[in-house]
C-alpha cells in the first residue's frame, strides 16, 4: 500500500480531487492522508467519491495555533505549513509517506519511487531549478555546493522527522528568519535537511512552468535536451496552474482531459484557437527538441492579429 500524504484548505478541493483522480489512474492501492483544518463535510464526501474500492482516505485537522507568528499571504496561505506536522500528525506506525502539492499531475506509476530506499536520509527529493543561484541558497544557511529541492514533492522518512524533530525545527526557522526566507516551508526544510536529503530523477517532480526556460536561462544550469528525453512521472504545475489562462505548459491539456473523465468539470478555463495550436505546435516541438523561439513569435503574432 503506498501512503501519499496531501494539506488543503476548502479553495484547493477540486484540485485535490484531480490529483487523486491521476494517481489512481494508474496506482490502485493507495492510501491519502489529506492535511487540513475544518474541511466541510461537503468537501470530504467530493473527496471521498474519487477513490476505487483498494484506496482510503483519511482526513487530519490541524490547529491553527501551530502557526502562530508565521508569515501568511494570499500566495502563502496557512496550509502550506500543514506538511511541516506530517510526521506528528500521521499514525507512528507508518514509516514512509510520499508527500504530494495538489498542483500536480501523476502520468504513470510512482511504484519505483516507492521503492527508493530512504532510511539514512529524511527526504528523497528533486533538485529545485533555483539550486544553482548559490546567493539564494547561502542566504538561507545551506551549503550550495550540497544543492536545494523542490518540496513539492516529497518521499518522506516518517522515523527520521520524528527523531530529529524535523518538524518543530522548521517552525523554529520560519519564525527566525522571516526577512531571510523566500519560500517559507521549503526553504525551512532545506535548512533543516540539507545534509539528510537524496536526490532523484527529475520524472519525479518535473517543473511545468520552466520547461522551456532550461533553452535560454543559463543560470539555471539545466539542459533542456538532457531532460525532455524521459517522460516526466510527476508534472508539478508550480507556478502558472492549469486553471489560470497565463498556464503555458503543455500538459495543462492532459491535466483538462482527467478532469473531465473523473467529473471535476468546474475547473477548465475558456480557451482560444490560440491555445490549441500552441499545444500542439510546443507538443510537437517537445518531442522533436526544437527551440521554440520562432513559434512564439509566431503564436504572438497571431494573438495580436486576433
Amino acid at each position: 500500500m503506498i501512503n501519499i500524504a496531501l494539506n488543503i484548505d476548502e479553495n484547493y478541493v477540486d484540485y485535490c480531487r484531480v490529483l487523486i483522480s491521476s494517481v489512481l489512474n494508474y496506482n490502485k492501492c493507495v492510501s491519502f492522508h489529506i492535511l487540513t483544518n475544518n474541511l466541510s463535510a461537503v468537501s470530504q464526501k467530493s473527496i471521498t467519491e474519487q477513490l476505487n474500492s483498494k484506496s482510503f482516505v483519511y482526513f487530519y485537522n490541524i490547529d491553527s495555533s501551530h502557526f502562530e507568528g508565521m508569515p501568511k499571504s494570499v500566495q502563502w496561505p496557512e496550509a502550506i505549513y500543514y506538511r511541516l506536522l506530517v510526521a506528528e500528525v500521521l499514525p507512528k506506525e507508518l514509516k514512509k509517506v510520499l508527500y504530494c502539492d495538489c498542483d500536480i499531475l501523476f502520468r504513470g506509476s510512482i511504484e519505483d519511487l516507492w521503492a527508493v530506499d530512504i532510511e539514512s536520509y529524511g527526504v528523497a527529493a528533486v533538485e529545485d531549478v533555483l539550486s544553482p543561484i548559490s546567493p539564494m541558497v547561502e542566504n538561507i544557511g545551506c551549503n550550495p555546493m550540497i544543492g536545494y529541492f523542490n518540496s513539492g514533492v516529497m518521499l518522506i522518512n516518517l522515523d527520521f522527522w520524528r527523531d530529529r524533530k524535523v518538524s518543530q525545527r522548521t517552525l523554529n526557522y520560519i519564525r527566525e528568519n522571516i526577512n531571510v526566507i523566500k519560500h517559507p516551508d521549503q526553504d525551512a526544510l532545506n535548512y533543516v535537511l540539507n545534509n539528510d536529503w537524496l536526490k532523484i530523477h527529475t520524472r519525479w517532480n518535473f517543473l511545468a512552468p520552466f520547461q522551456n526556460s532550461y533553452y535560454s536561462h543559463q543560470h539555471l544550469m539545466a539542459d533542456y535536451k538532457k531532460i525532455s528525453k524521459f517522460y516526466p512521472i510527476i508534472v508539478h504545475f508550480s507556478g502558472p496552474k492549469p486553471w489560470h489562462p497565463s498556464c503555458k505548459s503543455i500538459y495543462k491539456f492532459e491535466y483538462f482531459e482527467l478532469s473531465q473523465k473523473f467529473g471535476v468539470h468546474d475547473i477548465v478555463p475558456k480557451l482560444r484557437t490560440k491555445d490549441y495550436l500552441e499545444y500542439y505546435l510546443l507538443h510537437s516541438m517537445n518531442n522533436f527538441g526544437i527551440r521554440p523561439l520562432k513559434v512564439n513569435y509566431f503564436l504572438n503574432d497571431i494573438s495580436e492579429r486576433n
